[in-house]
């Protein structure tokens, strides 16, 4: 029985049954993934929530970091509580993740009481309830793609259709997996989307599944007791009677039961003959599906652990930091583009600019709500945390290689005030040190000019 056949498809026969005439998802000559079969593997497939799931939420392990320039720190502060209230992180895991699963996904902004062609105002992020709505590839039929190779739009998404109405691209976010391939387009999902991760792994999984299933029925012979009886050549009434009788007692025994057999007879465990072997089938399948998913790294895929022996695991690191960097880039750095203008206006609503402009007369004295809004959002700046932060003694070790460059370039000639920039680029101390206002720095300053009077003076 194969795979399909075991989530309840087979060749497609249950789907057309369940599913008649609906133009959605059918068998095509290029043999693509329906959108039912994509839904059970990722709720059912053991390794299907995983393979779309493991990345994203790699990804995200590092909290951004904030930097809102020339605002007090409450500033940043009520952006991360409306990153919580919002419940971005886990909405946008779900949207990745399905969008992976699926091939295309949509995040959509929620508002009571208006149309999703409308945008939204402040009034309505601050007065109305807003949540965001993780919608997949059924509830965006309709989206349409620009599939004009002469455009500058070409397989972009030009109108987001949702429930058949056209939506506000402000509201929502298309996103589709992939590079789409123009021959393959009308193959895909609805017709209109990105490829599944699944698409190029569908024999991988399957045979993932039957190796496991090998391994379960081994595991359930493993704890059975095979019952040997005596060697008599014809078994008569009384022999039977006695091994009906031991297989009553064998199989009534608890893990502490004992077992009174007669002294003709003895038991035995089944074999686990073949397990290594199983084992390491499936690890070629582990491996291969991981190559056919090219993004994601077996350390992040399977919670592997970095190499070891020979290999610190360094290069393991590095391929990791790697496929993160490119999935950020790719795909996460176009969600926040999206979900960051949403967040500031949920956060620095009106109660909360009127408090800050209170408490911080002297510097917004001048400002009126929407200039201090503005003023956050231009110096609004952000950075991925590090997805393996050195240690202290790591920390130390570095900064002590810095200031030994520093003191280095010093004695060849640097300028004091470029010293001062790197020193404060390299975010060396906890504490913002400042070599200006300091003994050591009007001593150097004095030097350099000196230094360079000698040098425009026309004597030796």
């Amino acid at each position: 029985m194969g795979f399909f056949s075991w989530l309840g498809f087979g060749n497609n026969n249950n789907f057309n049954q369940a599913y008649p005439n609906n133009g959605v998802g059918t068998e095509n000559s290029s043999n693509e993934l329906t959108y039912w079969e994509c839904k059970e593997i990722f709720r059912k497939h053991a390794l299907g929530k995983r393979l779309a799931l493991a990345l994203p939420t790699f990804s995200l392990s590092s909290e951004r970091k904030i930097t809102i320039k020339d605002t007090p720190p409450e500033v940043v502060e009520l952006y991360k509580q409306a990153v919580n209230k919002l419940n971005i992180i886990d909405n946008v895991k779900r949207f990745l993740s399905l969008t992976r699963a699926y091939g295309m996904c949509a995040l959509y902004v929620a508002c009571d009481n208006k149309a999703p062609n409308e945008v939204l105002t402040f009034d309505d992020i601050w007065n109305k309830t807003i949540s965001l709505n993780v919608l997949d590839p059924l509830n965006i039929a309709g989206v349409f793609v620009n599939q004009d190779p002469t455009s500058v739009k070409f397989q972009k998404v030009e109108t987001i259709m949702i429930n058949g109405k056209i939506t506000n691209p402000k509201r929502a976010l298309v996103l589709q997996n992939d590079y789409p391939l123009y021959l393959m387009f009308s193959g895909s999902n609805f017709s209109f989307g990105g490829a599944s991760i699944y698409q190029n792994m569908q024999n991988l999984l399957e045979g993932w599944e039957t190796c496991i299933r090998a391994l379960s029925r081994i595991c359930i012979k493993a704890g059975s007791i095979i019952l040997k009886s005596g060697s008599s050549a014809h078994a008569s009434g009384v022999n039977l009677s006695a091994m009906q009788r031991n297989l009553q007692i064998i199989n009534s025994l608890q893990t502490d039961g004992i077992a009174n057999i007669d002294t003709e007879s003895s038991t035995e465990f089944f074999s686990l003959t073949g397990v290594v072997e199983l084992d390491k089938i499936l690890q070629n399948f582990n491996n291969s599906i991981a190559l056919a998913l090219a993004d994601t790294p077996m350390p992040i895929l399977l919670n592997a652990k970095l190499s070891n022996g020979l290999n610190d695991g360094t290069e393991d690191m590095k391929t990791i930091i790697m496929a993160v960097e490119s999935y950020r880039t790719t795909y996460l750095q176009k969600v926040f583009n999206f979900l960051d203008p949403l967040i500031m206006a949920y956060a620095w609503n009106e109660n909360e600019l009127i408090k800050l402009k209170r408490n911080y007369y002297e510097k917004f004295k001048r400002m009126g709500l929407k200039e201090m809004f503005s003023f956050f959002r231009n110096g609004f700046s952000y950075e991925w945390g590090s997805l393996y932060p050195i240690n202290e003694k790591e920390k130390l070790e570095t900064d002590n290689m810095k200031m030994n460059l520093l003191m280095g370039a010093r004695e060849l000639g640097a300028n004091i005030s470029d010293l001062n920039q790197e020193l404060q680029k390299m975010n060396i101390f906890s504490t913002n040190m400042d070599l200006m206002g300091t003994k050591e720095y009007d001593d150097l300053l004095r030097d350099e000019q000196n230094t360079e009077m000698l040098k425009q003076s026309n004597s030796i």
